[in-house]
Formats: C-alpha cells, structure tokens, sequence
C-alpha cells in the first residue's frame, strides 16, 4: 500500500534540490529546482569540422559561438568557401566545413 508521505517525498533529478511543493491538476508534487553553483555534464561546445575531399581533417572546438562565428568568417575569406545547405563548401579545392550549432 502506498503511503502519502511517499507520494510527497519524491525525489529530484541529479543537480536539483527539493524547494517545497507545488500543486498540479489537483496532486501535490515536490518543487525540484536546479542547485546552484551545479555543473552541468553535458555543457554544450561549439565545434567547426575541416574536412578535405570527404576525409575529416580537423575538429576546432571554441568556448563561444561568437569565436566560433569569427573563425567561419575569417576562414571563408581565406579558402573562398561558398554557403551551401548547412555548410561552406570550395568545389575547386574540395574543402568544406560544417559547424554543429
């Protein structure tokens, strides 16, 4: 049989704590918000991929889209990429790149 005091004392998510309760459609539920200071383990990192005639070349990872943003536009100049759909691309040389944000 279950108990109320067991509906109530529903645990959190890992890097969430018990802030009180809050009611929805009629139950109660434990208010579970983030803690702080928590690392998140899944932290996003922008990344750009070189690839040369299909074969991966490099991978450079930046701590913001914005450096990100300034590396695609500064290499585009330099290797006279073209947009294509989803990524940079010179047919002559056979450089592309892509990004994943």
């Amino acid at each position: 049989m279950i108990k109320l005091k067991d509906l109530l004392d529903e645990k959190c998510w890992k890097g969430y704590e018990k802030k009180g309760m809050k009611t929805m459609f009629g139950k109660k539920y434990p208010n579970c918000v983030k803690k702080e200071g928590a690392v998140d383990e899944k932290k996003f990192i922008p990344t750009v991929t070189i690839e040369k005639r299909n074969k991966k070349v490099a991978v450079k990872k930046f701590k913001t889209e914005k450096e990100a943003e300034k590396f695609i536009r500064q290499y585009n100049k330099k290797n006279q990429l073209r947009r294509g759909k989803g990524l940079w691309y010179n047919p002559r040389t056979g450089v592309e790149l892509t990004r994943n944000f």
